[in-house]
Parts: C-alpha cells; sequence; structure tokens
C-alpha cells in the first residue's frame, strides 16, 4: 500500500510525489480478461493475436486502454494523486 511504502523511505528519503498508477485498468482488465476465462467463454490467445492486442494502436483494445490512461496522464500532470491502482509510483529525494 502506499502507505506501507511511504514508511519504508521516509526515515532516509524526502517524498516529493507519490501515486497509484493504472486505476481504471484493474476493474477493466477484470471484465475483459479474467472474468471469461473464468466463466469458460475464452480460450487460449495465439501469439499473433496477443501481440496485437498489446501494441500501442495495435487493437480496438489498444486504442480504449490509451484513453483510459490519458485521464490518469492528465491528473499526474496536474500533481494529483490518484488513490488505488495496480502500482505505485514514488518519487523522493534523498536527504
Amino acid at each position: 500500500s502506499q502507505s506501507t511504502l511511504a514508511a519504508v523511505f521516509q526515515d532516509r528519503f524526502d517524498i516529493v510525489y507519490m501515486t497509484a498508477l493504472f486505476e481504471r485498468l484493474v476493474p477493466a482488465f477484470f471484465l475483459a480478461r479474467a472474468l471469461p476465462y473464468a466463466v469458460g467463454l475464452q480460450r487460449d490467445q495465439s501469439a499473433r493475436q496477443f501481440e496485437a492486442e498489446h501494441r500501442a494502436g495495435g487493437s480496438a483494445m489498444s486504442s480504449l486502454i490509451e484513453r483510459l490512461l490519458a485521464h490518469e496522464c492528465d491528473r499526474i500532470a496536474r500533481g494529483a494523486s490518484l488513490r488505488w491502482g495496480s502500482t505505485i509510483l514514488l518519487v523522493a529525494r534523498r536527504r
């Protein structure tokens, strides 16, 4: 968690900025990836399908992800922090 990470760094560093990342992707990936497999609606993909989906601009899913991440990039550019996500970004300065 962010509080746990801050506790580890706060004795030797000044935390400049901390935010979660991929806030909107967590529920989107669950619905698009995990749920179909869990209920047996999707089978394994070929390497070509996998590469196409993960290339920027390579599929409708990539375009959707880019739009979802644009919101986060805008918030981070304004100095705002996201409360939750799958990853934590911490920027700190050594004391």
